[in-house]
């Protein structure tokens, strides 16, 4: 029942949004004041997105860099684990005749 009724319910409340912006678009639009001053202050929003675009490039790079190497780090464990010698070498045990501690 609920696979039927959740493309009509988005379908409804995609409608009902729809209708909402456009009577708020038509019911609330700006003076022509708003607009200029907008114009006028242009330069420096550009200037503030400007600098957050920067940042959130800084953020995104780290973020990259970080799991970039990461991912280095482990394709270069599994080349030596294939192609190399083992990174670790097993313990070995010396021969107890009592067999206490382990045999080879």
């Amino acid at each position: 029942m609920l696979e039927f009724t959740r493309p009509i319910l988005s379908l409804l409340i995609g409608l009902v949004l729809a209708v909402y912006g456009v009577v708020h678009v038509v019911m609330r639009f700006p003076a022509p004041s708003v607009f200029e001053a907008f114009i006028v202050n242009l330069p420096h929003v550009m200037a503030v997105l400007l600098f957050m675009i920067g940042i959130a490039a800084v953020i995104g790079g780290l973020i990259m860099l970080s799991t970039g190497v990461r991912g280095l780090r482990g394709r270069f464990r599994e080349i030596r684990q294939a192609y190399g010698r083992p990174t670790v070498k097993p313990r070995q045990y010396e021969e107890d005749p009592d067999g206490w501690y382990g045999s080879n």
